[in-house]
């Protein structure tokens, strides 16, 4: 029920230059330094909050807008997904493209809304139906090689 709750939470959600899948499998410790170097208090255009289960960061676009990066984190500590939330379909399709230009995780669209990477690293990108809350989702996840097999064959 946590796992369905945090994923409605997601998928309603967003990133600037913290880049989905920085963070996949990394402990929250490591996830937390990161961001906050990354985003400093003191720069008073971005904020860092975190939680027992998740990381946000939120910053203000130079254009005006919002957007906010999320860190889930499972029971055991490790980051399985990445959220980014914006509030322009453009700032989205940006953030978008810097995760599919990663050519190692030879990423697969398999549908209007997702996209699959190789086997080995066990990842997915759900992208939000909801063009009120431009959002998508970088997702560990734990796949068979059947499951696998069948999602491409789609």
């Amino acid at each position: 029920m946590k796992q369905l709750v945090l994923l409605t939470v997601f998928l309603l959600g967003g990133l600037s230059a913290a880049r989905s899948q920085d963070y996949i499998n990394s402990t929250q410790a490591n996830a937390e330094a990161a961001l906050k170097k990354k985003y400093p208090a003191k720069s008073g255009n971005s904020q860092v909050i975190v939680s027992r289960d998740s990381i946000r960061v939120q910053w203000k676009e130079s254009a005006g807008g919002n957007t906010e990066y999320i860190c889930a984190f499972d029971d055991k500590g490790l980051c399985l997904s990445e959220t980014i939330i914006t509030r322009r379909d453009s700032c989205l399709s940006g953030y978008l493209q810097q995760v599919l230009n990663k050519k190692k995780f030879e990423w697969k669209k398999i549908n209007e809304n997702q996209y699959v990477s190789r086997f080995a690293d066990n990842l997915m990108i759900e992208l939000s139906a909801d063009a009120a809350h431009p959002s998508f989702s970088v997702l560990r996840v734990d796949w068979t090689r059947q499951l696998y097999d069948l999602l491409m064959k789609e």
